[in-house]
C-alpha cells in the first residue's frame, strides 16, 4: 500500500502473500496535459492504422529457437508476413548480433542468402534474460519478438521425441528448445535420476511471447504418472519432484489443446533450484540490505518452518542486495522477463541467484527512495496496530488464512494523504482488501473513530477491452486530514 509526497510516484513491492503500503503526503498534477496528450495518442493512432491496411509491412510471427547461450552462437529462423528482403536482425542489446545465412546456388558464383535464415552469436557479457528483437527488410521494420539468453547448456527438440521410446536424453542444468506441431503432437524427455535427487521443470512460453498453452506431466520408466502442473506462473507450468528411487524418468510437454505451429514455441528450464519470491521485495536505494529468497534446492539453504507453495516445503537463505542509487531509474523496470499490463506500474528490477551451476529463475526486486518498514507481529487487532511513520513504504505478509494486519500513522490538518496497495502486480496471489478509519481523540478524551473508506478492486480499466489494467488490488485512496489526529488501516 503507499501514499505520496511532492515526489514522482513510487510503486513498491510484494511477493507470493506479500503486501506493500507507502503513505505519503500527496501532489495532485493539472489534468489539462493528460487530456491533451490523449488526443494526441488518439490521432496517432487513427492515422497510423489507416496506412497499416493499405500498404506491406514486415511481421514476424516466430523465431526458432528462441533463444541462445552466452558466449555462443545458434543458428535461427523467423516465420511472419511480408518477410521479402529480410536480411538484418536487430537486438535490444549489443552484444547480439546476426549474420544472414547463405549456400552455393548451382549457377552462381558466390553464395546466396538463405531466406530467414539467420546466425546469431552472444556475447559472453550479454547479461541472462529476454531482449527484444527485430527484423527489418523491404517493407521496413518488424515488430518485436522475445529472445532468451541464458548462461545454461542449451540443446533443440529432437523431432523424432514424439513417442515415448524414442524420448530425446536430457540432463539437469540444461535449457531445451521445442515446440508444438499440433495435433497430438507431445514431446517426450528423459532424465536419470538418482534416489533423492530434485527434478525442477520450468517451462517458458507465455513469458516469451508463445501461443502455447503447455502442459507438464512427469513418469516413471514404467508409464506411471508422478507429477502434472499447467498454471504455475500465469499460463507456463512448473514441476517440482523429487525422485523416491533411480530410474529413467519421461517429461511430457504438450499444448493443453493439442494445438500448434511455428508460434507454439516453448523452452524448458531443467534444473534443481528455483527461486519462488524473495522478501522484503521493497529495498532502499543505495543502501545494501538483507534480502530473504524462498525457493526450493536453494544452496545453503534451510528450512522455511512450514512455509509451503502447492503442497511442496519451502528453504530460505539469506542474501545482501544493494539497490540502484541513481533516482533517475525510478520509473523504470529493469527487467527481462513476462510483464502483464496490470502489473507494468511498479519500478524494479530482476535478481537471479548465481549457483555452481548458473543463475537461477528471476524475482522481481523493487526499490524506493523512501524509508521501507517491515511488517512486525502482533498486529492482528485494531488495539495493537503496528505505528509507523510517512512517507514510507510498509511491507507485511498474509501469514496465514484469515489474518489481519493493522497500522497507524499520525495525521496532520489539511495535509493530504495518499494510500495505495500492491500485491498481485507484485508476483503474489493475495487479493487485498483495505479498511481506512479516521481515529481522534474527543473532549473527554474517549476515541473517536470514524469509517473513511472501504476499498476492494480497482475497476479502472485504462487500456482498454483488449489490454486490461486492472489489478487484484484497492483503488489509490486520496484523503485530507480534517484534523490533527491518525488514520488506522486494516489490511
Amino acid at each position: 500500500m503507499k501514499c505520496f509526497a511532492d515526489l514522482p510516484v513510487k510503486h513498491n513491492t510484494i511477493q507470493k502473500e506479500l503486501l506493500v503500503l507507502a503513505v505519503r503526503n500527496c501532489f495532485v498534477p493539472k489534468a489539462s496535459f493528460c487530456v491533451s496528450l490523449t488526443l494526441s495518442l488518439a490521432w496517432i493512432t487513427f492515422t497510423t492504422s489507416g496506412l497499416y491496411g493499405q500498404l506491406p509491412s514486415t511481421r514476424m510471427l516466430s523465431v526458432f529457437p528462441p533463444g541462445g547461450q552466452q558466449g555462443h552462437s545458434v543458428d535461427v529462423t523467423i516465420t511472419g508476413s511480408d518477410l521479402e528482403g529480410v536480411d538484418q536482425l536487430h537486438f535490444t542489446h549489443p552484444g547480439i548480433t546476426a549474420i544472414q545465412k547463405t549456400q552455393m546456388v548451382d549457377g552462381q558464383d558466390t553464395p546466396q542468402p538463405i531466406a530467414n535464415q539467420f546466425t546469431v552469436t552472444i556475447a559472453k557479457e550479454v547479461p541472462v534474460g529476454v531482449y527484444d528483437l527485430h527484423a527489418s527488410g523491404n517493407y521496413g521494420v518488424s515488430n518485436p519478438r522475445a529472445f532468451a539468453i541464458s548462461d545454461h547448456r542449451e540443446l533443440a527438440e529432437n523431432d523424432a521425441n514424439n513417442v515415448s521410446d524414442q524420448a530425446q536424453e536430457i540432463e539437469l542444468n540444461t535449457i531445451i528448445n521445442g515446440r508444438s506441431n499440433g495435433g497430438s503432437d507431445m514431446d517426450y524427455y528423459k532424465i536419470k535420476l538418482a534416489s533423492g535427487e530434485r527434478l525442477i521443470v520450468d517451462c517458458w512460453a507465455q513469458r516469451i511471447d508463445s501461443r502455447m498453452d503447455a502442459i507438464l506431466v512427469l513418469f516413471n520408466s514404467q508409464g506411471q504418472e508422478l507429477a502434472y502442473s499447467d498454471n504455475f506462473n500465469h499460463r507456463d507450468p512448473l514441476l517440482d519432484f523429487i525422485a523416491p528411487q533411480e530410474d529413467d524418468y519421461l517429461i511430457a510437454v504438450h499444448d493443453q489443446l493439442y494445438n500448434g505451429n511455428a508460434e507454439y514455441f516453448y523452452r524448458l528450464r531443467v534444473t534443481s533450484v528455483y527461486v519462488d519470491y524473495a522478501f522484503p521485495p521493497v529495498l532502499k536505494t543505495g543502501v545494501k540490505q538483507s534480502v530473504t529468497l524462498f525457493g526450493r534446492g536453494l544452496p545453503g539453504g534451510y528450512s522455511a518452518d512450514g512455509v509451503t507453495i502447492d503442497g511442496q516445503p519451502l528453504e530460505k537463505v539469506t542474501i545482501e542486495v544493494q539497490a540502484p542509487d541513481d533516482t533517475s531509474r525510478l520509473q523504470k523496470r529493469d527487467i527481462f522477463t513476462y510483464v502483464q499490463p496490470e502489473d507494468a506500474l511498479v519500478d524494479g528490477f530482476d535478481y537471479r541467484l548465481q549457483t555452481d551451476t548458473g543463475s537461477t529463475n528471476p524475482v522481481l526486486l523493487t526499490y524506493s527512495d523512501s524509508q521501507v518498514i517491515l511488517e512486525k507481529e502482533a498486529n492482528d487487532q485494531p488495539d495493537s496496530a503496528q505505528s509507523i511513520s510517512v512517507p514510507c513504504d510498509y511491507v507485511g505478509q498474509f501469514q496465514h488464512h484469515g489474518d489481519h494486519d493493522w497500522i497507524t500513522f499520525d495525521v496532520k490538518q489539511g495535509q493530504r494523504y495518499w494510500i495505495q496497495v500492491f500485491s498481485q502486480r507484485l508476483g503474489g496471489p493475495a487479493d487485498p482488501h483495505i479498511l481506512i478509519q479516521r481515529v481522534a481523540v474527543d473532549e473527554s478524551g474517549n476515541e473517536d473513530i470514524r469509517e473513511m473508506s472501504v476499498q476492494d478492486d480497482d475497476g479502472t480499466n485504462i487500456g482498454g477491452l483488449n489490454f486490461s489494467t486492472i489489478p487484484d488490488a484497492p483503488a489509490p485512496y486520496l484523503f485530507t486530514a480534517d484534523k490533527d489526529g491518525s488514520c488506522r488501516i486494516r489490511l
